[in-house]
C-alpha cells in the first residue's frame, strides 16, 4: 500500500465556477521496529560497563526485553502509539518518508523499576518502503553516594 504525501484532514476550496481538482502524492511507507531492553552490569568489569541479560559468550547478546512499554512516534501533529510486546518489541508501520520522534513513555516502565532508559527518544529519517531500527536501553539506576568521615573515631585519643 501507499500513503499520502501530505497529512488528512484537508482543507479545500470548493468553488461552483471552475474545476476542483487536489492533487494527492502519495509514496511507499516506512517503518520503525526495535527493541526496549534491560542491561545489566558486567561484575568482571569496571562498574560503569554494561551488557545486555543474556549470553555469557557475547556481552552484547539480546538480554531481557520490557514487556508492554508505550512507544510513540509523531511529527507534528501525527502521532502513532503501540505497545511492546512480551519481548519487548515493537514496530510501527505506514509511516510517511521524513524526520521523526521516537520515544519511549517512562511512566509505561514497569513501576518501582531499579532501571533507567539510558536515553528516551531519538530522532529518526524514515525512509520510503525501508524499515528504521531503534533500540531503548535500560541501565540499573546509580546512586551517589559520599563517604561521610567517622567523627568519634577522629575525636578518640
Amino acid at each position: 500500500g501507499k500513503v499520502p504525501l501530505t497529512p488528512f484532514p484537508r482543507e479545500m476550496e470548493v468553488r461552483t465556477d471552475g474545476d476542483n481538482y487536489q492533487e494527492i502524492q502519495f509514496v511507499v511507507p516506512g517503518s520503525v521496529k526495535g527493541q526496549i531492553r534491560r542491561y545489566e552490569p558486567v561484575v568482571e568489569m569496571p562498574s560503569q560497563a554494561y551488557r545486555r541479560g543474556g549470553n555469557d559468550a557475547d556481552p552484547m547478546a539480546e538480554g531481557d526485553g520490557v514487556p508492554g512499554a508505550l512507544v510513540m512516534v509523531r511529527r507534528g501533529e501525527l502521532e502513532y502509539r503501540r505497545l511492546a510486546d512480551a519481548e519487548g518489541r515493537f514496530r510501527i508501520d505506514g509511516l510517511p518518508p521524513g524526520k521523526w520522534l521516537v520515544s519511549v513513555d517512562e511512566g509505561s516502565l514497569p513501576p518501582g523499576s531499579q532501571y533507567q532508559a539510558e536515553q528516551l527518544q531519538f530522532q529518526l529519517d524514515v525512509r520510503s518502503g525501508e524499515e528504521t531500527p531503534v533500540d531503548f536501553r535500560l541501565l540499573p539506576r546509580t546512586r551517589r553516594m559520599r563517604m561521610i568521615p567517622n567523627v568519634s573515631a577522629l575525636n578518640a585519643p
